[in-house]
């Protein structure tokens, strides 16, 4: 059985200290139950023994009364406060794990996966459940009944329970014995059922292209794999938790049966009573169901203690940076200058850029092109400081972005991907989707940057509905409506990630010229592979060998830089080709 760390039990802390309140007094009333419930075997043995006198019959008949009521009473409330607590703690850890994933950047969020923050926040969570119910109260409760009843067979018949005890020693053994096995295969398990997480995150989070590939057989395929792992591991843990729970039941068995058979010779020879007899054989019952519920809280303890570990880890991912300098009340010159900038991807020992030095002018359509790989979403990442570079220096407004506070950056440039990313409900969540106040702002205004980016001549309204991830409105009109959710931001530079490279021609050419009218005012700086952002682009900037190989107008570009060119050429090809 592994013990959890310190790290493990200070997190596991910080979660029930705020509900020590309930949890307090929820055990308190358990542990008084337990107690209780020890009084009974021994209250009935009292009224057997006051059979012959009405008086003190129906006096330990109240009494018994009594205490049975009393610990279905307090079991009840402790049970509830005890509960209500867990689940405080449960909520907690799960606001915490989703705390930490939230200020992660997207890099950092795509090394730990989707799928296993997922799982911390469901499956690992669910296990403080186990920790709070059966460590914090079965191990205390099951500890104190079968204590308090070999101390009370102690003083009952000393030679019955050295009989009774030697006589378990056996089928006890075994009992032990399998412990290691049932925590081995609970924590295997529960670690497939994590990778099954992150299969099905993989699977259907990139739905669109399963269906395009008609790769649905092979996910089924893999996915059922995974099942049947998860399962092939159940079934193991189950034979093995079977096991174990049938050699506790073999235990208190034997026990039962020496007691009953050593008893009655006791009884033959008049050093134990009938009563006495039968309060035994109470007590020995009553260490069943505790005895076999230690053995479950210990098995499952491996399991419990990993996915507190596992969410203990969280404390340690490493956040964006939400503090610095207060943004730029005004600036002049270049939006964004970069200098001498170095970058790798992590873990990648090739440069991405070296020695990047590149002036963004304050307003104006740029266009950034380069063959594959050659940074061109990098340089929209590190603008927008979804990555830092590891030499150099990048600024925004004039203030390096090292010293920006991220989240008031991101107000400040705004940056619209590919994949453009819409959340059902209507034009007006999404278009306020970050707002710190939504409520404030007022349809009219909605509609003002609807008419700025074309989609009030597309009749599309706030109140209209988008459908899931936006499916309710065509590829054109979702990439409008990210590009006026990131005007509404007020940004002095926008960007813009192959945003129109799933759209046709015209709808692209469309686009393009709604952003060079919009770059009279802001600088818009846009990843492009197609003609209409070459040529409507005020200037391009080629990013080749890492660093900027050309800076200039379109036609001045075509007359001076082959790489240019050759881009344009295959670019204008292709276009043909569709």
């Amino acid at each position: 059985m592994n013990a959890p760390s310190s790290r493990s039990l200070r997190f596991l802390w910080k979660l029930i200290r705020p509900n020590l309140r309930t949890l307090i007094p929820g055990i308190v009333l358990s542990v008084s139950a337990t107690f209780l419930s020890l009084l009974q075997p021994l209250l009935t043995g009292q009224v057997l023994e006051s059979l012959g006198s009405m008086n003190e019959l129906m006096r330990s008949v109240v009494m018994l009364v009594g205490v049975l009521f009393g610990a279905v009473i307090l079991t009840y409330v402790g049970s509830l406060l005890t509960l209500r607590g867990t689940e405080n703690a449960v909520a907690v850890s799960r606001t915490s794990v989703i705390r930490a994933a939230l200020g992660l950047g997207p890099t950092e969020m795509r090394r730990r996966n989707p799928g296993v923050v997922m799982s911390h926040v469901t499956s690992d969570s669910a296990m403080l459940r186990t920790i709070a119910s059966q460590f914090a109260v079965q191990i205390l409760t099951s500890t104190i009944t079968v204590v308090g009843s070999l101390l009370i067979m102690l003083s009952l018949n000393p030679f019955l329970l050295t009989v009774t005890v030697c006589g378990v020693i056996l089928p006890a053994g075994a009992l032990l014995l399998t412990m290691p096995k049932v925590t081995e295969w609970s924590r295997r398990t529960q670690e497939s059922t994590a990778d099954l997480n992150k299969e099905m995150e993989r699977t259907f989070g990139n739905f669109s292209m399963v269906k395009a590939h008609t790769a649905e057989n092979q996910e089924r395929a893999r996915l059922q794999d995974s099942i049947e792992t998860v399962a092939k591991l159940s079934r193991r843990s189950a034979q093995w938790r079977s096991l174990n729970i049938s050699l506790a039941l073999l235990t208190m068995n034997c026990s039962y049966l020496l007691v009953l058979v050593g008893g009655g010779l006791e009884v033959l020879n008049d050093r134990l009573t009938v009563p006495q007899l039968i309060t035994f054989l109470m007590y020995a019952a009553q260490m069943a169901a505790p005895i076999i519920a230690l053995t479950t809280a210990i098995a499952a303890f491996s399991s419990a203690a990993a996915s507190l570990e596992r969410l203990a880890k969280t404390g340690d991912w490493r956040q964006e940076r939400t503090s610095g300098e207060a943004a730029p009340t005004e600036f002049s010159g270049p939006v964004a200058q970069l200098r001498e900038v170095e970058y790798s991807h992590p873990g990648s020992e090739r440069k991405i850029f070296e020695e990047l030095t590149l002036d963004i002018p304050s307003t104006g359509f740029t266009a950034v092109v380069g063959e594959s790989g050659s940074g061109k979403s990098t340089l929209l990442n590190l603008l927008v400081g979804f990555a830092e570079p590891s030499a150099g220096e990048i600024s925004v407004e004039g203030l390096p972005v090292a010293s920006w506070n991220l989240r008031e950056l991101r107000h400040h440039v705004a940056l619209v991907e590919q994949e453009t990313g819409l959340m059902e409900g209507t034009v007006r969540q999404n278009l306020l989707y970050g707002h710190t106040d939504p409520e404030e702002v007022s349809d009219e205004s909605l509609v003002k940057v609807l008419d700025a980016v074309g989609l009030k001549d597309q009749h599309v309204e706030p109140a209209d509905d988008v459908g899931y991830r936006g499916s309710a409105l065509s590829g054109g009109q979702r990439q409008r409506l990210a590009i006026a959710r990131g005007l509404l931001r007020g940004p002095s530079l926008l960007l813009l990630d192959e945003s129109t490279a799933a759209l046709d021609s015209e709808a692209e050419r469309s686009i393009c010229l709604m952003l060079r009218e919009l770059s009279t005012r802001m600088s818009v700086v846009m990843v492009a592979h197609r003609p209409s952002a070459f040529t409507l682009a005020d200037r391009s900037i080629v990013l080749e060998d890492g660093r900027v190989g050309a800076f200039g107008d379109h036609d001045s570009l075509m007359r001076e830089n082959d790489l240019y060119r050759r881009l344009v050429s295959e670019s204008t090809d292709a276009g043909a080709d569709r």
